[in-house]
């Protein structure tokens, strides 16, 4: 599964996905009463787990990079994906 995970956390590009992935796999296993992580556990983990870095890098841009990717985002709820 390790090798499972850092595949997931090499899509990303971000070790702190990686990371979390590992914490959230971990407990989801836990949770259903395994001792070992399986791989629904890491692809559950991993639709939360690929958007921890996005508030990190949404604060490095500046304010007009910030307005067109608010508009970007809106545009693409209206189009319904």
């Amino acid at each position: 599964m390790l090798d499972f995970v850092v595949t997931q956390t090499m899509r990303c590009g971000d070790l702190r996905v990686g990371l979390d992935l590992i914490k959230r796999s971990v407990l989801l296993a836990e949770t259903a009463g395994r001792k070992e992580v399986c791989r629904e556990d890491v692809c559950a983990a991993y639709r939360h787990s690929r958007h921890v870095h996005l508030p990190c890098r949404v604060k490095t841009l500046n304010a007009g990079e910030r307005r067109l990717l608010r508009h970007i985002a809106e545009m693409s709820q209206g189009d319904g994906g």
